[in-house]
């Protein structure tokens, strides 16, 4: 393995393969375990994954994308930032992703950062994921390790559109350590930080929520454009920008922004 990727992303879904491509754009090389990639398929109708997979083949033959198709061949004393990008919202879900915080974590070492991005229902990652890590890894989270929670939804939209959409972080033990936020801000500009896990869980669900219920609403509006000539769709989105109160605090922006160059290139999409 080599010596300068720190970072290990596990997860088989999109956020996964969309977390490490965003690294290795904020210039942060990292391992994505899992089965991305090689399966030769093409997703045309998926623009957003499409983007991904092209950005992957390219940061893979630069280095710093390395995958590795099973988190048993990670090294883990030179992992620093191992983070699980995947769901818990079914029993197949949470009993593999349980079952892999359970074999991780007799290999964690002392400084690890651990965080868990996804959805889950609240208090998940304090009674699951917390629990154990500390009771398989014999480690004390916010003592000998670190462990955060971020909501990650892909809802199909194209990689820039997720990177700027709006995310949230917590942690457990207080503060946030400093080194972990300032390299999620590289990657997610619009970072902000929850004070609780729990919050951040609930956001989790609601943003996922909230985008369901927009879409159906938009199409509604469509409906009610066409019947009295208004473009209603148009007038919502305005008021919304108009008086959104979001305020993210200075500090925790990034004086460092990725370079959003590789997002202007025409991305070529096969046929399937």
């Amino acid at each position: 393995m080599e010596e300068n990727h720190s970072v290990a992303i596990i997860g088989d879904n999109p956020e996964a393969l969309l977390l490490s491509v965003l690294y290795a754009e904020a210039g942060i090389p990292n391992y994505l375990v899992g089965p991305f990639g090689d399966d030769g398929r093409t997703h045309s109708n998926r623009p957003g994954l499409e983007e991904a997979l092209w950005l992957l083949g390219i940061f893979k033959k630069s280095g710093k994308i390395t995958i590795t198709p099973d988190y048993h061949r990670l090294h883990l004393s030179q992992v620093r930032t191992l983070i699980l990008a995947t769901h818990a919202s079914s029993t197949d879900e949470t009993n593999a992703l349980e079952m892999t915080v359970r074999n991780l974590a007799p290999e964690l070492v002392s400084g690890t950062t651990i965080a868990f991005a996804g959805l889950c229902k609240p208090s998940y990652t304090s009674s699951v994921i917390k629990s154990t890590i500390e009771k398989h890894g014999g480690v004390k989270v916010g003592v000998d390790t670190n462990l955060y929670y971020i909501p990650l939804f892909w809802a199909g939209e194209r990689i820039q559109e997720f990177k700027e959409k709006r995310k949230v972080l917590a942690g457990f033990g207080g503060a946030i350590s400093n080194p972990f936020q300032e390299e999620l801000l590289r990657v997610f500009p619009t970072l902000s930080l929850a004070p609780t896990v729990e919050i951040a869980e609930a956001s989790g669900l609601y943003s996922a929520i909230s985008r369901e219920v927009g879409r159906a609403l938009e199409l509604e509006l469509a409906k009610m454009s066409e019947t009295h000539g208004i473009n209603y769709i148009s007038r919502a989105r305005i008021d919304r920008n108009k008086h959104s109160t979001l305020k993210l605090p200075a500090k925790e922006r990034s004086k460092t922004r990725a370079s959003s160059s590789l997002h202007k290139r025409r991305v070529p999409v096969s046929d399937s």
